[in-house]
């Protein structure tokens, strides 16, 4: 029984198989047309990356420095002036 469904699915598999190249067996390139390669120079230092990168680190800062401020004004106690 199992040799029957084992040969069942493997035709149903072979049938499935699309008709249709294989990966990469596309058009072909006639053979003396050469690549283009494009090299892009970004011009060193990029400002734009630097200003996110600060802007990111105020932030990161501020909501330190404000859960700083926030845990020490829970920890005091109220209604009485600590000098």
């Amino acid at each position: 029984m199992i040799g029957q469904l084992t040969t069942v699915m493997l035709v149903v598999a072979l049938v499935a198989v699309p008709a249709r190249p294989a990966f990469g067996a596309g058009p072909k390139r006639p053979q003396n047309e050469k690549p283009i390669v494009v090299e892009v120079d970004r011009g060193g230092f990029d400002w734009g990356d630097a200003a996110i990168g600060a802007a990111g680190t105020l932030g990161l800062t501020g909501v330190a420095a404000a859960v700083v401020v926030l845990r020490r004004a829970a920890t005091q106690p109220r209604g009485e002036d600590h000098a």
